[in-house]
C-alpha cells in the first residue's frame, strides 16, 4: 500500500517554510497551525488553523477541530518552521513511509544544524538506524501510532519527554522507531529559542519540571540508544554491536573539521549505546530488520536512496 502524507506544520512570524512548502506539496497534503500574529494567509496550504499554546497543543488542537483527517492519511508528519527540508529528503521520507512495518520515523538533522541530541545527527555510514528516541521537531506518525499518542499531545507545554513515551508505544506496537540519516534536514535554529519556549504562560513548571513530571506519571527512563542500523553501500546490511560502533565513528568523521566538540559528542552516544544497551534489545532490532528486508516497499525504498545519493 502507497503512504498518504499529512504534513502538519506549526508557525508563527519568521519561519522559514515557504522555502520547502512548495517541495513537500510535490509529495504530501500540508496544513498549517499557526501561532501569535502569524495567520499564514501567504501559504497555499490544504488547511489553515489558529492556536496560540503549546507546538503539540496545537496539533493536538487541529487533529480535534478536523477528526476526518486522520482517517484520510496514512501518516502524519509534523514539522517545525525552523527546518529547511531538501526535496531529496521529501522524496525519501515520502517513500520510507510506505515500509509499513514502521510507526515512527524521523529525518536526521544535518551535522551544521542546531541540535539538541546527538543521537539526532546524521550519520554518513547509514541509511538509517533503529533508535529509541526522535526528536519532536520533525517526526513522522502512522496513524495508529497517532491515535495512541494523540491525547498525550497537550499533557504538558513543552513537550519535553514526550518522544520517549511515543518510543514505547512504537515497541507496544512490535516495530521500532528509525532515525533517516540519508533524509537530512537542516535545524536552522537554537532549541528554545522559538517564539513557543519564549512565550510559555506566567506560571508554567519550568522546562526540567515539565519532564521530570512527564517522565515519572509515564514510568519512563531518560535513556537514549542505537540498537542497529543498516549500512551504505548497498544490499541493505544490518549492523548491530560492535560492528555498527566502528561504522557510527568512522561516519560522523566528516564532523570533526567542522566541529571537534561536536564529533566527540555524536561518537560518544554511540559508544554508551555498545556498552549500556540491552542485549536481548539488540537481537530483537536485528530480527526485525532481517524481517523488514524482505519485503518489497522496503527494497525499493533502499534502490532509491542508492539513486538519489543522498
Amino acid at each position: 500500500m502507497s503512504s498518504k502524507i499529512l504534513c502538519i506544520l506549526r508557525a508563527g512570524e519568521g519561519g522559514i517554510q515557504k522555502s520547502w512548502i512548495p517541495k513537500v506539496s510535490q509529495y504530501a497534503d500540508v496544513a498549517v497551525s499557526t501561532f501569535g500574529t502569524y495567520q499564514g494567509d501567504d501559504l497555499n496550504v490544504l488547511a489553515r488553523h489558529h492556536f496560540n499554546g503549546s507546538r503539540m497543543g496545537g496539533v493536538h488542537d487541529f487533529l480535534l477541530r478536523n477528526p476526518g483527517l486522520i482517517d484520510a492519511y496514512t501518516h502524519f508528519w509534523l514539522v517545525e518552521d525552523d527546518l529547511y527540508i531538501p526535496e531529496t529528503a521529501v522524496l525519501l521520507i515520502k517513500n520510507f513511509a510506505a515500509v509499513q512495518e514502521f510507526e515512527l520515523f524521523a529525518p536526521a538533522v544535518s551535522g551544521d544544524s542546531y541540535s539538541s541530541h546527538a543521537i539526532s545527527v546524521a550519520n554518513r555510514s547509514f541509511v538509517f538506524r533503529l533508535v529509541n528516541f526522535v526528536e519532536q521537531m520533525s517526526p513522522v506518525f502512522s496513524r495508529r501510532l497517532l491515535l495512541k499518542c494523540l491525547p498525550h499531545f497537550n499533557e504538558n507545554y513543552s513537550g519535553w519527554g514526550f518522544e520517549w513515551l511515543w518510543d514505547k508505544y512504537v515497541r507496544e506496537l512490535g516495530s521500532f522507531t528509525a532515525a533517516l540519516d540519508c533524509a537530512a534536514i537542516y535545524h536552522t535554529r537554537e532549541g528554545g529559542a522559538g517564539l513557543l519556549h519564549k512565550n510559555m504562560p506566567p506560571g508554567t513548571p519550568s522546562l526540567q519540571e515539565q519532564l521530570d513530571t512527564f517522565m515519572s506519571r509515564h514510568g519512563l527512563q531518560r535513556s537514549q540508544f542505537e540498537f542497529a542500523a543498516v549500512a551504505r553501500g548497498g544490499g541493505g546490511r544490518i549492523v548491530a554491536g560492535p560492528e555498527f560502533f566502528e561504522l557510527s565513528v568512522r561516519g560522523y568523521r566528516y564532523l570533526a573539521p567542522m566541529n571537534i566538540t561536536a564529533y566527540k559528542w555524536c561518537t560518544t552516544g554511540g559508544l554508551s549505546s555498545l556498552q549500556n544497551a540491552d542485549g536481548d534489545e539488540l537481537a530483537q532490532a536485528r530480527a526485525f530488520l532481517s524481517e523488514v528486508s524482505k519485503t518489497k516497499t522496503f527494497e525499493d525504498f533502499l534502490g532509491l536512496v542508492d539513486q538519489v545519493g543522498s
